[in-house]
């Protein structure tokens, strides 16, 4: 499944897109301006993952959303690291 997910992103498969497939015509703009279409991807991608966006639930997004599921929150570096080794995993490099 994330392997298809991943695969309806690359430029072969948004290259067979048609206009009729978009619910999003907005997004059908790619093909005119694939620089501004990577350029907003890029940017959504980086506001999506921001620390606000995850773990804050005042943010934009969730307004008028049902808060019954699972609520996420930051772990501090200890809770991490306990959590790493009870799985046998090792720290994860930074994104620059």
């Amino acid at each position: 499944m994330l392997h298809y997910i991943k695969a309806a992103f690359k430029k072969k498969a948004l290259d067979n897109l048609q206009e009729a497939d978009c619910l999003n015509k907005e997004a059908f703009r790619y093909h005119n301006a694939t620089s501004s279409f990577a350029a907003l991807a890029t940017q959504s991608s980086n506001l999506s993952k921001s620390t606000p966006a995850l773990f804050d639930s005042d943010h934009p997004s969730m307004t008028g959303k049902v808060l019954d599921g699972i609520k996420f929150k930051e772990l501090t570096k200890t809770q991490l690291q306990k959590g790493r080794a009870a799985f046998g995993l090792s720290e994860w490099a930074e994104d620059s």
